[in-house]
């Protein structure tokens, strides 16, 4: 046997033993690394869901503030409704098509959804707050409809002293029915935000 096989067999354990090290310091920095990543990742989390809870409270401000004014037209215009039924019909000035919607938001919850930090939320939260943002989706398109019918009318409203009861009728019916499910939802999703924000 010569001497060189006699080191290395010598060596051997030693070798074996650096190596294993070696394969262990490689782990062991993937590990760290991975731990920094989900660490990094929750804290991201945190943040998202943070601004997740300011739209809401955003948007629950908007509903809470909007939704009087359009209650508050609704029953003007049911009553002028209720009076054209009748055959009599007295369109005043006063009667405000302007209100405005609810300028709301669903920016942070559609970035938090498709942000790597999605997997790190709650489960029961994420499903609360998809149910409100759902409801939000229904809501926006009768809001929509809702536009597009004052549209229509704002269009006519130099008209409006002129017209009939059956032309009223004819006229802003749609936009009464609209403005009921809109009212409609507008409660719904007004509770929902509610909810989010206890």
């Amino acid at each position: 046997m010569s001497d060189g096989n006699v080191t290395l067999r010598r060596k051997l354990p030693e070798i074996a033993v650096e190596a294993v090290m070696v394969v262990f310091a490689v782990f062991a920095a993937f590990g760290v690394e991975e731990w920094r990543d989900e660490r990094q990742l929750r804290q991201f989390a945190a943040v998202a869901r943070e601004a997740v809870e300011t739209e809401i409270a955003e948007n629950l401000q908007e509903f809470r503030t909007v939704g009087p004014a359009l209650d508050a037209l609704a029953a003007e215009l049911d009553e002028l409704l209720q009076a054209a039924r009748g055959g009599s019909v007295e369109l005043h000035e006063e009667l405000n098509l302007g209100v405005r919607m609810p300028r709301t938001s669903t920016a942070a919850w559609r970035a938090a959804q498709g942000s790597q930090a999605a997997p790190y939320f709650d489960y029961d939260w994420v499903i609360h707050v998809s149910r409100v943002y759902e409801l939000y989706e229904g809501y926006a398109d009768v809001r929509s409809q809702v536009v597009e019918e004052y549209g229509r009318i704002a269009a006519r409203r130099a008209s409006f002293q002129a017209m009939t009861p059956a032309e009223f009728i004819d006229a802003f019916e749609p936009l009464s029915g609209s403005l009921w499910t809109l009212g409609q939802l507008h409660r719904e999703m007004q509770g929902g935000l509610e909810s989010l924000a206890e």
